[in-house]
């Protein structure tokens, strides 16, 4: 990819494919700071690559700190809150992606819970990159197909970088919490019990808590939870059904209590999160 030679470097594009598609995407590179701030965030994913240059953001009320090589990730309904600084130059990818599949796709490549990735092969990251803003400014069929090809090969590979070393000594026992997880997945509107879970895994109820914690970084009931509010999200994101009828389809037939879990977990309700 050639940059212009002068002070800046914009470039943007809208395209859409089926259930995964990418919905913007772009290059910046700046000698000058840029702050974005969307304290709302916006109703689709955002990944943020830096390809060189210091990137200073806030995800979930966390502030750290993202140098070159690394790909940070947003949700939908998240603040975003991020700083390209001007030293040594400010020069970013950005792709914004949605559809049907993200949820799924994002749990079983199983980085879901993950934000900040600091792959060890930057080079192919890069390329990737490159290669989904390039086709993006296409604005053909054929070119929506790549786009979404390259995102799932993306995903992958950051699937790929958090599988390294992530588990430790809970690895051998990741594929059997992924198919409990998977079981929520497919059946949101299933009731979650911590002793029925620990069944069907062989283990106790002490066991199964300390190996899923350590699988996914949350205990159980937390994150099982999580999974049918990011379940919730996209349906109230992608569908026109009423917040009753959603409540009950992730597994909450009281509205009331799910209105108040929602907002546990997004920081608004219901429906101030799918007016945004």
């Amino acid at each position: 990819m050639k940059l212009a030679q002068n002070n800046h470097f914009i470039r943007v594009g809208f395209m859409i494919c089926d259930d995964i598609f990418v919905t913007s995407s772009g290059e910046m590179k700046l000698k000058k700071a840029v702050h974005t701030v969307r304290r709302n965030g916006r109703k689709d994913f955002l990944l943020l690559y830096v390809c060189d240059g210091i990137c200073e953001f806030v995800l979930k009320g966390v502030k750290s700190t993202a140098k070159k090589g690394d790909v940070i990730l947003y949700y939908p309904g998240e603040a975003q809150d991020y700083l390209f600084k001007a030293e040594p130059l400010n020069h970013n990818i950005w792709v914004h992606f949605g559809g049907k599949g993200c949820y799924g796709l994002l749990d079983m490549l199983a980085i879901g819970d993950k934000r900040i990735f600091k792959p060890s092969h930057t080079a192919r990251i890069e390329h990737t990159f490159i290669g989904i803003c390039e086709s993006f400014l296409n604005k053909d069929a054929e070119s929506s197909v790549i786009c979404s090809g390259l995102l799932i090969s993306l995903l992958g590979m950051l699937s790929e970088y958090t599988k390294e070393g992530r588990f430790g000594s809970f690895g051998k026992y990741r594929r059997i919490i992924n198919d409990e997880v998977m079981r929520f997945r497919f059946n949101p509107s299933r009731e979650f019990k911590v002793a029925e879970s620990a069944a069907n895994c062989g283990m106790s109820i002490t066991h199964f808590s300390r190996i899923f914690k350590g699988v996914t970084g949350e205990p159980p009931l937390k994150y099982i939870t999580g999974l049918k509010i990011e379940k919730a999200k996209e349906m109230l994101i992608f569908t026109d059904e009423s917040i009753g009828d959603i409540a009950a389809a992730v597994g909450y037939p009281e509205q009331n209590y799910f209105t108040r879990l929602f907002k546990r977990f997004t920081g608004m309700t219901p429906g101030k999160f799918r007016n945004n």
